[in-house]
């Protein structure tokens, strides 16, 4: 968890004051208040982690990147179009994933996004872990084998001239 203004409410659910470098565990649960980090480090946290939770779009970008199961907090928008955006990207995001990981991975993050008591949700991911794990890691490949933008844009550009 970084030490952002996230902290207060997670202290207050927790009951706890937890502050950098803290540590919170509760059964299979470990929480760790952290700083911010360089991009680089970022990046190496991500690795790291078994699940991440990002909210901006850079972060949610590296996630991807990081091939490691993620959730998107959305910023959200006027007139909820940022579940438009969600559904846009889960559609590309899940379309090859197995059948049961589609549906707990949808109704998790809309929950998520929502506000919705997601326990049952997180249940049901969790059983899927290997495949949500093994679908982030082919996702991953999957955006690698795109290309580079510069080198895509060469080729668009030789293409149609």
């Amino acid at each position: 968890v970084p030490d952002s203004k996230i902290l207060p409410d997670i202290n207050s659910h927790l009951g706890t004051t937890l502050k950098v470098n803290d540590e919170f565990v509760e059964s299979s649960l470990k929480l760790k208040v952290i700083p911010f980090f360089t991009q680089s480090s970022y990046d190496q946290l991500l690795w790291a982690c078994d699940i991440n939770f990002v909210r901006g779009e850079d972060s949610f970008a590296r996630a991807q990147w990081a091939g490691k199961p993620f959730i998107w907090h959305i910023y959200p928008q006027d007139d909820n179009i940022h579940m438009v955006k969600l559904d846009a990207f889960l559609t590309h995001y899940l379309k090859d994933a197995d059948p049961a990981l589609q549906r707990h991975l949808q109704t998790l993050w809309h929950h998520w996004n929502r506000g919705v008591d997601c326990g049952q949700d997180w249940n049901a991911c969790l059983k899927n872990l290997q495949h949500w794990q093994k679908h982030s890691s082919n996702w991953c490949h999957h955006l690698n084998s795109l290309g580079d933008l510069a080198s895509n844009m060469v080729q668009f550009c030789q293409k149609t001239l």
